[in-house]
């Protein structure tokens, strides 16, 4: 062992068996030779303290720090790349899974340390497959191998119960179940989920990827248990009761209480930005008065909007990422823009479109993979929209939610997504829904029936 410093670690990669000599002076892994010293010390071995502190301090000292600076100290990892620049994903998961482990018993600011980790990984090596964030394994190889991508999901997965902060819960789940596609339906894993392959590095094939997924399923018990039927919560507006509607403190209200969804309004500015927007003049929800398709997107963003500034839907979206699903109301928005703008930010798996049937043509025209949603309005138009749209899910409200039309969407293995809002937003009314086949009820009232929902199983 050496003196670590700002530019070497206690140990080089590798050393020469034959000379000693140091060939790599940075190994970014250290938290396996930590936790070494940790069971020695255990087992009674105390001459290992001295070492075991001398490495925890140059951890905290140089190599933590050195997450918001180059990322050189997070280096070298793989028997079979030497570059010298070749940051991983393994090391800053590996040492973030030991401090979510032993939290104040290793360090007394293992969240805040944990949360740096994770989020230098979030920086280097996630990228959008699917419409699913997952992870790279290093700066050489961002491909998403079974290892990683297992490890990322059950870090993010044991970060989010260690600490009640659910801020990565969505995406760890999306992660562990990216991974459970490189499965064959014969039970023959594949050492990646995006390449065609049977067997391969055993690691991202089997051991790595069982004992991740058991510590997740630790985390969250619930996610080893076959899940009754799921009933999704759309937070019609937001959290509108107690946040101005449309805007990012409503959405985060709604992402808060557990649903599944948040509505936004999407219309188009004079000047071709996107905002969001209920009504097409903004007098009543902001200070102002105005049609928005005469306003500029400054004339509109300087409008109090109840303390709060009219959001755009880029800014919608990527608060969403990772976090909560988004219901979009095309109100008065081109199908380009909105698919542009949802895949800017890796939301194409993520949002449901509702909007008239020739706003959803184009819109399937160019993403046949996107999530449409139309009005049913009633049995007749229903089996039309069948015939002309890749329909998953149909919207129904007050008017069109009656046994004929709902008996098209059942037979047609569609999603039934139902407004209950307003008077019809308390539980009567949702189990109503529910009984009639709803797979999505959106409401006034996210908070109550996430509850409601958690006392009958629903969730």
């Amino acid at each position: 062992m050496r003196e670590g410093d700002a530019l070497h670690s206690p140990w080089p990669f590798r050393a020469d068996y034959r000379t000693g000599e140091a060939r790599g002076e940075v190994s970014g892994n250290m938290s396996f030779i930590l936790r070494l010293f940790d069971q020695l010390i255990a087992g009674g071995y105390s001459e290992f303290h001295v070492p075991r502190n001398k490495l925890w301090n140059w951890i905290r000292q140089f190599q933590i720090p050195n997450l918001a600076k180059d990322g050189l100290l997070w280096v070298q990892f793989f028997e079979d790349h030497a570059e010298p620049d070749n940051r991983t994903a393994w090391a800053p998961l590996n040492l973030a899974r030991y401090l979510i482990e032993r939290k104040d018993a290793l360090d007394p600011d293992w969240k805040a340390d944990a949360q740096s980790l994770i989020e230098f990984v979030n920086r280097r090596f996630i990228t959008v497959r699917n419409g699913v964030a997952v992870c790279g394994e290093q700066d050489y190889d961002k491909n998403p191998w079974g290892g990683i991508l297992s490890t990322y999901g059950a870090v993010l997965a044991m970060y989010s119960s260690a600490t009640g902060s659910f801020e990565y819960k969505l995406a760890a789940r999306q992660a562990l179940n990216y991974s459970l596609y490189q499965t064959d339906a014969d039970g023959c894993p594949s050492d990646g989920a995006y390449r065609a392959a049977r067997g391969g590095w055993q690691e991202d094939a089997h051991t790595d990827r069982l004992h991740n997924f058991m510590d997740a399923i630790a985390a969250f018990p619930g996610w080893g248990k076959a899940e009754p039927r799921r009933i999704a919560v759309i937070a019609h507006r937001g959290e509108h009761l107690h946040h101005p509607e449309n805007t990012i403190a409503a959405f985060q209200a709604a992402y808060e209480t557990g649903a599944d969804f948040f509505e936004a309004d999407v219309r188009t500015t004079a000047d071709g930005q996107l905002v969001l927007m209920h009504d097409a003049a903004v007098d009543r929800t902001t200070n102002g008065k105005g049609q928005v398709a005469h306003m500029t997107f400054d004339e509109i963003r300087k409008l109090d909007a109840g303390g709060s500034r009219v959001p755009t839907f880029d800014e919608a979206l990527a608060f969403a990422r990772r976090r909560i699903g988004v219901y979009v109301d095309g109100k008065a928005v081109s199908a380009a823009d909105s698919v542009a703008a949802i895949e800017r930010h890796g939301m194409r798996d993520h949002v449901v479109i509702y909007g008239g049937a020739g706003y959803l043509k184009q819109i399937a025209a160019l993403r046949p993979n996107l999530r449409v949603m139309p009005e049913a309005d009633n049995p007749a138009a229903l089996q039309s929209l069948l015939k002309t749209l890749p329909l998953k899910v149909v919207a129904f409200d007050a008017r069109d939610f009656n046994p004929d039309t709902t008996a098209v969407a059942i037979q047609a293995q569609v999603e039934i997504f139902v407004d209950r809002l307003g008077p019809a937003g308390n539980p009567a009314f949702w189990q109503g829904a529910i009984d009639r086949g709803a797979t999505g009820i959106q409401t006034d009232h996210p908070a109550e029936l996430v509850a409601y929902l958690k006392s009958k199983g629903y969730r």
